[in-house]
């Protein structure tokens, strides 16, 4: 998965994780209010999601935990 990112920016827009866990933005948002992915937000309503953030998501959710 680290070399699928390597074309991405450090830090993700919610839609570029969208993309790449191939889901709709709604669940990519619902995943960072709960607190299961981790994300730095840059403004009111703007966040950003550090691929390091989105392969700890990968990770934890591959061992089921």
């Amino acid at each position: 998965m680290e070399n699928y990112l390597q074309n991405y920016p450090e830090m993700l827009t919610a839609r570029e994780v969208a993309d790449i866990m191939r889901v709709d933005i709604k669940t990519v948002r619902s995943w960072v209010s709960s607190g299961e992915l981790a994300s730095i937000p840059i403004g009111k309503r703007e966040y950003r999601i550090a691929k390091a953030s989105l392969l700890d998501f990968i990770e934890k959710r591959q061992r089921g935990s």
